[in-house]
């Protein structure tokens, strides 16, 4: 999820390259290259085609060298002008959410905040930055129907014209770089003589090229595929972005490795015929491997193909990862035999894939393997089959705590279903439980901190004339939720922050205030000694650490998720015979990844949900109104939308929601809208309808257009939308949005795993 704003850097790449390129001299090509091997002389004269057919005779090294760092030169400029647009904007969002807060949410402040950007700004993120290459269409995919057949075939997405943008360049420098920058018109010799090309030297040349730059487009090829994308941190840019370039670079090297192959076979065709051919490649060891990359590489190719990609992901995934091995290992020793310089790159791609897989590895020890009573424990997955839904819920307990990040994904292994896979899902929801003790406290002892606290209070209505909330640090049981009060108020807890309430016996049931924890410290041990139940125990955390679980909602679709859900409800039917309601396996998490955006500085936002997107929405809508409530986001005004396809959906985040509209100020800020895109008679009589008088429950498919106008229209401060969903959800949302960039200070954000 993140919004392609780095539209202006990478606009540069074309233009460095060609400053750097003219600024070139050639009178550095005896430079001594790589392991010290000098640029062989290039007899352009010579007629004798066996010497363009082995080694580096006719390829210009220096020359490729020079292409080569024009390539990381101008992605290295590109990443860095726009990690300091990154830094940019986050420092605008700091000082907006500063000025917001800090003037106490004036309407000054607010106005200025939502006035939209200039007309030419709002025109290019209109037509450009949001704006999908095609209509109105992004991330739903193109299929087909296939004739007498109720299967689709899948044919692909479309990338958006931002990102169309960015591939067009870097494949139009690639084909400039290996075609239109050869010796086309012949070259000067060092000897200061001009020698015309001949079609071997030419063709020669062409295959160094290809086969150069093939090796170095696979850094950029590796480091789009890493999980640890320690770049893509650096300038937020998020999962489905990186993957989107990492096939299109793959199928840059593709060509050019095909280019490499197709003009050796070219002049050896014309040396020694197609029998030569034949008699080479099984006496050479360097063509032999050469020849397994382009065969493993051929077979990425085809199985990477959006059909059969999409027909079976998973074993598109094993398959592809087998074939990156023998490719890598082939191109290994095709370098290696001859000592190519090129093998430095190879070597920097070798050492990025190496060190992502340790950075996994750590990852999955230090948030599943534990020290527990003298031996090993790892982490254990709850699986449990959702009411009404084709999906679970997957509830994974850390070894250490961790603090949660709205917006962040991790990947599950579960190897009794899967022991090889590992799925990305976003992180729903986060639950935190401190190790606690109870310290006993007399029946005297709270008497007497009741009467001075209730005293207390009696002054400052005294001497004020008003009645204050009076705030103490206090911690409080968790009890069950207090129940509806007269009129469908939700009680609250006066002291804010927690939305449980400390209950007080019978006997001291009249009191009107709680007990306040802070004149307890002078009791002797003595009159604490006393046993009393729960609610006469003051609530002490110990040093303890916390214990953190992870909640996901997988929705079943095929393979691995399906998996998955048969085993859980497996184990739901055996629990109703007198075993275990859920299924409880070994379950590892890696992560987090993600979660680059925050909404703390924006006054208002939407969030659109399609499905189990729910799960990247919710964590947002918690973290913003808690910060709502201590006073820290500049947020007023939050609109959720969910789309489900049935009631019994809801059930998916129902203990969640519930937890959302027991927190304090929800009614002021919170506004959920549920849309039932399949009408049934459980839909028209859902207890959902109106709860808490935050949630209003539809029946039929939501008019974003509708939706985006109505909360522009009550816009408080900046504005932001961000949409998980489907990809015919995440296009309607997006050209919504687009609508109104003119009109308001909106921002648009998308989070999807397109694979």
């Amino acid at each position: 999820m993140e919004t392609p704003n780095h539209l202006f850097s990478l606009l540069l790449l074309p233009l460095l390259a060609s400053s750097v390129a003219a600024t070139s001299e050639k009178s550095e090509a005896r430079a001594v290259l790589f392991k010290g091997e000098p640029v062989p002389d290039i007899n352009w004269m010579n007629s004798d085609i066996v010497n363009f057919t082995w080694g580096l005779t006719g390829v210009d090294n220096f020359e490729n060298l020079m292409f080569s760092t024009y390539l990381f030169s101008t992605l290295g400029m590109s990443l860095a002008l726009l990690f300091l647009f990154r830094t940019y904007i986050h420092n605008v969002h700091h000082s907006r959410l500063a000025i917001t807060v800090g003037s106490s949410y004036t309407s000054t402040a607010s106005r200025f905040y939502s006035l939209p950007p200039p007309k030419k700004f709002s025109w290019l993120r209109r037509h450009l930055i949001l704006a999908p290459l095609h209509k109105l269409r992004h991330n739903n995919p193109w299929t087909l129907n296939l004739p007498l057949s109720t299967i689709k075939v899948h044919l692909g997405t479309l990338p958006s014209r931002l990102h169309f943008i960015f591939i067009f360049l870097y494949v139009l420098s690639n084909v400039l770089y290996c075609t239109l920058y050869l010796p086309w018109n012949g070259s000067i010799g060092p000897e200061g003589k001009f020698r015309e090309p001949t079609k071997a030297s030419l063709v020669a040349e062409f295959r160094g090229r290809t086969g150069v730059m093939a090796t170095v487009n696979m850094i950029p090829l590796f480091i789009c595929m890493v999980r640890n994308n320690w770049i893509g941190d650096a300038v937020e840019v998020g999962f489905d972005t990186w993957n989107l370039f990492h096939r299109w670079i793959g199928r840059i090297i593709v060509l050019e490795s095909f280019a490499h192959m197709g003009a050796w076979t070219v002049n050896k065709v014309d040396q020694a015929g197609w029998a030569g051919v034949g008699q080479v490649y099984l006496s050479t060891p360097f063509l032999q491997f050469g020849l397994m990359a382009e065969i493993a590489l051929a077979l990425i190719a085809i199985a990477s193909s959006s059909p059969l990609r999409h027909a079976n992901y998973e074993f598109f995934l094993s398959l592809h990862q087998i074939l990156v091995v023998f490719f890598v290992v082939g191109v290994y020793w095709h370098l290696s035999i001859d000592q190519l310089p090129q093998i430095t790159y190879l070597y920097i791609t070798i050492a990025i894939w190496v060190g992502d897989r340790l950075m996994r590895i750590l990852r999955i020890l230090r948030w599943n393997i534990g020290w527990k009573n003298g031996r090993v424990s790892c982490n254990i997955a709850e699986v449990t089959p959702l009411e009404g839904a084709d999906a679970v819920r997957i509830s994974v307990e850390l070894v250490r705590p961790w603090d949660f990040k709205p917006g962040q994904h991790a990947y599950i292994y579960i190897p009794r279903v899967g022991w090889w896979q590992s799925h990305p899902f976003s992180i729903a929801w986060a639950s935190s439980e401190e190790q606690s003790q109870f310290t006993d406290i007399s029946p005297a002892t709270w008497e007497l901190a009741a009467e001075d606290f209730s005293r207390r209070s009696q002054v400052v209505v005294a001497e004020t004339g008003e009645k204050h909330e009076l705030r103490q640090s206090i911690r409080v049981a968790q009890l069950p939720p207090m129940s509806s009060a007269p009129g469908g108020e939700r009680s609250t807890n006066p002291f804010g922050g927690n939305h449980y309430q400390h209950q007080i016996p019978e006997a001291h049931s009249n009191r009107q205030s709680l007990v306040n924890p802070h004149n307890l410290r002078n009791t002797s041990h003595k009159q604490r000694s006393i046993a009393l139940p729960v609610h006469h125990r003051e609530l002490v955390t110990s040093n303890a650490p916390k214990k953190t679980t992870m909640h996901f909602i997988v929705s079943k679709h095929s393979g691995f998720t399906k998996a998955l859900y048969d085993a859980a409800e497996k184990t739901k039917d055996n629990g109703e015979k007198g075993g275990k309601a859920s299924l409880q396996v070994m379950g590892m998490f890696e992560g987090p990844y993600g979660g680059h955006h925050t909404y703390d500085s924006y006054g208002t936002s939407i969030f659109v949900a399609g499905g189990v997107g729910i799960t990247h929405c919710i964590g947002y809508v918690k973290h913003l109104l808690k910060g709502y409530n201590k006073g820290i986001v500049a947020m007023q005004k939050i609109k959720l939308v969910w789309v489900v396809r049935k009631v019994e959906n809801i059930e998916w985040a129902a203990d969640w929601l519930e937890e959302i509209l027991r927190m304090p100020h929800v009614r002021q800020i919170v506004e959920i809208d549920i849309y039932i895109t399949r009408p049934s008679e459980a839909a028209l009589s859902s207890s959902w309808s109106g709860r808490g008088g935050v949630v209003n429950l539809y029946v039929g498919r939501p008019d974003f257009e509708v939706i985006v106008e109505k909360v522009v229209r009550r816009q408080i401060g900046a504005m932001a939308v961000n949409v998980c969903g489907g990809g015919g959800v995440s296009d309607s949302v997006r050209a919504a949005t687009r609508k109104f960039v003119d009109v308001a200070a909106l921002d648009f954000s998308e989070e999807s795993f397109s694979w």
